[in-house]
């Protein structure tokens, strides 16, 4: 095993100590149903492999747990050397080829450049490059999915715009969900398709879909590529950015506020390098022309790495810690709250079907996928 828990990490002793108290292979066994010579198995194959690359999907991330089972994967590769090396990585697979860039550009965890809504000096600092009030900048995280349901049913939240999701498919609860939407004053959905949710709405933007606009996406590998227009839009469609910048002008102090300076899709790219750099996700050294020279560049990319970083937490790179090092995280496992029992014998789990693309929208008109999937 290529131990780097003390070179590498921060509490090793603890986390070892943590496990051996509270994990012993008996424990495992029976929480997984994986039988302890099999366990020891895993183990020397996992410890003994010359790279080792654990990929995961949604099942993981978006469980009650999620984060602390990522924690306990990045553990497990931090223990055992298998980061910053060619073909050793935990690597997170999402759904969507943007899934990345929308998680390090402002969401309901992070203020852009993976910033802390709770860090007063992550919120000035944000609030000083965009030259905004600081008050304008939120000092907590916002609703989750489930959280925007029960705003609506409490008449806090009285509008909702949906954009490119289609929560009348994939929101576990549709009985909770169809009689939440029926209490808003007013419904919007943005879609390059007419969704099922489309179908409720009081409103419908048309948007562009990606060879009708011109932009950057992200990948999990930390990959910016370019994508240039094709085509024009059809009919009144209109790419995300036009739309929203339409809409702004309805308001205008906050169009004069935040979107004055934006009027196509390079100055938004432009407002991203601003706001990375300096940040783990530096953009600030990219442009159009240098990606599409490149087929594409990893973040970090700034002054010392102009063409981009191949991996990250090589040996020369140090994690974004006071003393450089990975920190050790000694997470628990926890049960599912509700488990399966002899009187409720079946766990329910929303999921998706391999014939179809995420909840339908692109793909529930083709008639032989439907009968596939039937």
């Amino acid at each position: 095993m290529r131990s780097l828990s003390k070179e590498r990490t921060n509490g090793s002793m603890a986390f070892k100590k943590h496990i051996l108290a509270n994990y012993p292979p008996q424990v495992v066994a029976e929480i997984t149903g994986i039988d302890v010579k099999e366990l020891y198995n895993l183990a020397k194959i996992y410890a003994q492999a010359d790279a080792v690359m654990s990929a995961w999907t949604m099942g993981v991330n978006q469980s009650s747990i999620g984060t602390d089972t990522v924690s306990a994967i990045c553990n497990l590769a931090l223990i055992t050397g298998n980061i910053g090396r060619e073909g050793a990585s935990p690597m997170s697979i999402t759904g969507q080829c943007n899934a990345m860039g929308t998680r390090e550009f402002g969401f309901t965890s992070s203020i852009p450049g993976y910033r802390n809504y709770a860090s007063d000096s992550d919120r000035q600092a944000f609030a000083d490059i965009v030259n905004v009030p600081v008050d304008l900048v939120p000092n907590k995280r916002g609703y989750a999915y489930p959280q925007i349901i029960d705003a609506i049913n409490r008449g806090e939240i009285k509008a909702l715009w949906v954009v490119a999701t289609n929560p009348l498919v994939s929101f576990p609860d549709q009985n909770a969900l169809r009689e939440a939407l029926k209490k808003l004053d007013i419904l919007v959905v943005q879609d390059s398709f007419m969704s099922d949710t489309a179908q409720v709405a009081d409103v419908v933007f048309a948007a562009a879909t990606w060879s009708e606009k011109e932009g950057c996406y992200t990948n999990s590998e930390r990959r910016c590529n370019y994508a240039k227009k094709a085509v024009e839009p059809l009919g009144d469609s209109k790419a995300d950015l036009d739309i929203v910048l339409e809409f702004s002008e309805y308001f205008e102090d906050k169009h004069a506020l935040l979107f004055k300076d934006f009027k196509t899709p390079r100055d938004v790219f432009d407002e991203i390098k601003r706001v990375s750099k300096g940040q783990l996700c530096d953009y600030s050294e990219m442009s159009y022309e240098k990606i599409e020279q490149l087929g594409g560049i990893q973040w970090p990319c700034n002054e010392k790495s102009p063409e981009g970083t191949k991996r990250l937490y090589s040996p020369d790179m140090p994690c974004k810690t006071a003393n450089g090092k990975a920190n050790l995280l000694p997470v628990d496992w926890k049960p599912l709250t509700e488990m399966a029992c002899a009187g409720l014998p079946i766990i329910l789990n929303t999921g998706r079907t391999v014939e179809q693309f995420h909840t339908r929208t692109k793909t529930g008109t083709i008639g032989i996928l439907d009968t596939l999937s039937s």
